[in-house]
């Protein structure tokens, strides 16, 4: 999810300008929860991190890398 968000926010939602895709799992998920992706640019790539909005922002995601072209 985190990488179609990137993808239809930061790349026009064309996942062929993908070249690599990381992240580092640091929680976990419960069916139902809302995740919130803060996402920014720098030259080639979106950096992003996602928290779970019901636990007052509890990381889900960190370390997360999107490559690009």
């Amino acid at each position: 999810m985190t990488l179609k968000a990137v993808v239809d926010t930061q790349l026009d939602g064309d996942v062929s300008r993908v070249r690599g895709y990381g992240t580092r799992f640091v929680g976990v998920v419960f069916p139902g929860e809302t995740l919130r992706i803060r996402m920014w640019r720098t030259e080639g790539r979106v950096q992003a991190t996602v928290t779970a909005v019901e636990r007052d922002d509890a990381p889900v995601l960190a370390d997360t890398v999107v490559e690009h072209v």
